[in-house]
């Protein structure tokens, strides 16, 4: 009887020590509960832990369950269904400096529930549910350095949501629905060095967008609906310290044109890409067309998308425009828009081909090609066609406009 009674009690410690933390975790300093298929967090933690691995389990609430672990600085809780946060859940661990929510089901977070972690560095909020963020949410987060806020349903921040991030350096808005951004909503982030927008929905950027932001080394605003450049906004990325400004992503925008001041901006950059836009290689931007010299990258991603005689890379050149007729260097009256001619050096106006000229060069110099009716008299008919016939008819089109 006893050793029946020996035997159930031992039974009895087994089970008891398979359902304590130790059954699903591994723990010392570390506590490691990574893909166990916790449905919970487990009770009873060791108060010494500085790290607690929670990702990858079924977790779908927490209640209180931290308590007592004033030691943790490190809490990951990514990769698990949790809905909400209960309020004070992270009261008491203000030695935080590392919290992973990423990968939950989030759709919403209360404006104090980040108030106790003031030593925090590293936030993780990405791939969740969240539509909207409270004003005050990171008040209180001094020293946070890297915040994700990515990948989720943002519709819109407030102006003052990073008021008091002075030291944050890594900031990941990408892959919401964002379609404005306020003026000063970037203000005080002088520490800033890489900023992600991409896969949101700008349509354009306020002017002072990037006022303030130093230190800034890399700027991503690609896959948006970005329509145009402003000089305004040039102006704010030309004030950018050039000397920290590395890299620049634009493509895969709407934009058409770019105005001339932006070639020196874009080649003070080290690595641009502007490329999948759908560039108009018309009068707007032949200036700075014109200023390409094939020293930059960035130049041969400008492919024509428009109009529809001008696509392809490098199309819209100056000189399939110069149906020159003598005259070493062409004269304004053979160019279809005075703008675009008067827009350029005489030392880059275009020359025609020997080719042409022993066809165009029985006119005498200074002779409008286009003035010339007839295509009998060319002695080259698919000269006529191909050259002189389309734009003849192209400026007839901008003079009756």
């Amino acid at each position: 009887m006893y050793d029946k009674a020996r035997r159930m009690l031992v039974l009895l410690l087994i089970i008891l020590k398979e359902t304590g933390p130790t059954a699903a975790c591994s723990c010392s300093s570390v506590c490691d509960c990574t893909s166990r298929g916790l449905r919970s967090v487990p009770r009873d933690l060791p108060t010494t832990i500085t790290q607690l691995y929670l990702h990858g389990n079924g977790i779908t609430t927490l209640p209180d369950v931290f308590v007592g672990l004033g030691n943790l600085k490190s809490l990951y809780l990514s990769q698990n269904q949790l809905t909400s946060l209960p309020a004070g859940i992270f009261a008491g661990l203000s030695n935080v400096h590392y919290l992973s929510l990423s990968q939950n089901l989030l759709t919403n977070l209360t404006a104090d529930i980040f108030e106790a972690l003031d030593n925090l560095q590293y936030l993780y909020l990405s791939q969740n549910q969240l539509s909207s963020l409270p004003a005050e949410i990171f008040v209180g987060l001094g020293n946070l350095e890297t915040l994700y806020i990515s990948q989720n349903n943002l519709t819109s921040l407030s102006v003052d949501i990073f008021e008091g991030l002075g030291n944050l350096q890594y900031l990941y808005v990408y892959q919401n629905q964002l379609t404005s951004l306020s003026a000063g909503i970037f203000a005080g982030l002088g520490n800033l060095r890489s900023l992600h927008l991409s896969q949101n929905e700008l349509s354009s950027l306020p002017a002072e967008i990037f006022v303030g932001l130093g230190k800034l080394q890399s700027l991503y605003v690609d896959r948006n609906h970005l329509n145009s450049l402003t000089a305004d906004v040039l102006e704010a990325l030309s004030n950018l310290n050039i000397s920290e400004l590395s890299e620049l992503r634009l493509d895969f925008n709407q934009l058409e044109t770019l105005p001339l001041m932006a070639y020196d901006t874009l080649a003070s950059i080290p690595t641009v890409n502007i490329e999948n836009n759908p560039w108009q290689c018309d009068c707007k931007i032949a200036p700075f067309k014109q200023r390409m010299n094939g020293s930059y990258p960035f130049e041969g991603q400008i492919i024509c998308a428009g109009p529809e005689n001008q696509t392809g890379p490098q199309a819209g050149s100056h000189s399939e425009l110069a149906a020159v007729a003598g005259g070493a260097s062409g004269g304004r009256d053979t160019w279809t828009d005075e703008a675009e001619y008067n827009g350029i050096s005489p030392s880059r106006r275009p020359r025609p081909a020997s080719g042409q000229t022993q066809h165009l060069g029985g006119l005498a110099a200074g002779t409008d090609a286009c003035s010339v009716a007839s295509h009998d008299i060319w002695a080259d008919e698919e000269e006529y066609e191909d050259v002189i016939s389309p734009i003849c008819k192209r400026r007839a089109k901008i003079q009756h406009i």
